[in-house]
């Protein structure tokens, strides 16, 4: 088949990073892969070679625009690709593809990325309204799912995959390691609510002065939470190191990896602190991406959102305990024998395969 990704951009993120595995594999199978971003040509994701990668040139320059433009563009794209199948990541872009499908005939497929319940912007409300008319969808949790009232009887639930292979590296030792707690992401309070991380390390530092917290990633509130460092007097034990390639050799030297989220998709850090042998404490993100991961208390910690005074005290347990880090260590490399990449891209492509089977019968119908 010919299948056409459709996604704002793809700049830093884990969606992104999904994409970009999940279209190769299909390269693997036999299909032909494009890859449409509305906004921009800058690929912060290394994609394979065999995709063949269309940037909009007329990109908009207000979001206005974006919202109006932008279908039209889409448009012009599938009459020019002219694919089987076109697959829309994250719901804005999933709004624009169910309007620029309008008239191709083509089926649509929507892979929500994120928390539909958690989103107040009212533009991207309207746009998830929108993405339940596309032709099937593609969710991680059944709880993101069952928000697409009408989709989700068309849909399927797949988590992401562990990454391209299951090499692990060596566990070291845990009672080595550096004094540091890692926190990775993108520097948005909103979504990643860095400052429930921060009063959870101010309880930690109290208790284990000798620890620090570094945060590995960039974004829109750094100099916020930068100043919340200093208005806590923890810039002697907080650290900014920027964006880091290759996350999963840098945290396996961590003695902790915390997530304070509000919402995710399935966070893709704990996935690779889980390959890099650092035990984790998470908030309960909404839609529980989290939760499907952890198992509380065999291999890692689940923390009530927002709740930092328990995210404090599971961070001291585990590094208080290296019998119990350890043991959710071992727990957590068990746990990702369930996210194989094999088996994760196979359920993709007999999906997408369906979808492609039941709009071929319905073009011969008609």
């Amino acid at each position: 088949m010919k299948i056409l990704f459709v996604i704002r951009d793809m700049f830093m993120g884990g969606a992104g990073k999904q994409l970009a595995l999940t279209a190769s594999s299909l390269v693997d199978r036999g299909h032909k892969v494009y890859l449409y971003t509305y906004i921009g040509a800058s690929l912060e994701h290394r994609i394979d070679s065999r995709i063949i990668y269309i940037a909009e040139k007329n990109v908009p320059t207000s979001k206005l625009k974006e919202y109006l433009f932008t279908p039209f563009h889409i448009h012009r794209v599938i009459n020019q690709v002219k694919p089987d199948i076109a697959i829309s990541w994250r719901a804005n872009a999933g709004c624009m593809l169910v309007l620029g499908a309008i008239g191709t005939g083509i089926s649509t497929v929507f892979s929500e990325r994120s928390d539909p319940y958690m989103e107040t912007n009212m533009m991207l409300k309207v746009a998830t309204k929108i993405c339940d008319y596309s032709d099937g969808g593609v969710f991680q949790t059944s709880k993101a799912c069952n928000y697409y009232h009408r989709l989700s009887s068309k849909s399927v639930v797949i988590p992401n995959p562990v990454g391209l292979d299951l090499n692990f590296p060596k566990i070291e030792n845990i009672e080595s390691r550096k004094k540091e707690i890692a926190w990775v992401g993108r520097i948005a309070n909103k979504q990643k609510r860095m400052d429930i991380a921060l009063k959870a390390f101010q309880i930690i530092h109290k208790q284990l002065p000798d620890y620090t917290l570094s945060f590995y990633g960039d974004g829109v509130d750094m100099q916020w939470i930068k100043k919340m460092v200093t208005d806590l007097n923890l810039q002697n034990y907080v650290f900014f190191h920027g964006v880091k390639k290759g996350i999963v050799d840098i945290i396996k030297y961590s003695r902790i990896l915390m997530l304070s989220s509000d919402y995710e998709g399935i966070p893709n850090i704990i996935i690779e602190a889980f390959i890099a042998g650092t035990p984790v404490v998470a908030t309960d993100c909404s839609p529980g991406g989290a939760r499907l991961l952890i198992d509380n208390e065999r291999n890692g910690f689940v923390v009530p959102m927002r709740d930092y005074k328990a995210l404090a005290a599971q961070c001291v347990k585990v590094i208080e305990d290296p019998k119990l880090s350890n043991g959710f260590i071992q727990q957590s490399r068990t746990k990702l024998k369930l996210f194989e990449p094999q088996g994760i891209f196979k359920a993709w492509n007999e999906y997408l395969m369906k979808i492609g089977d039941s709009n071929h019968f319905m073009k011969e119908s008609n």
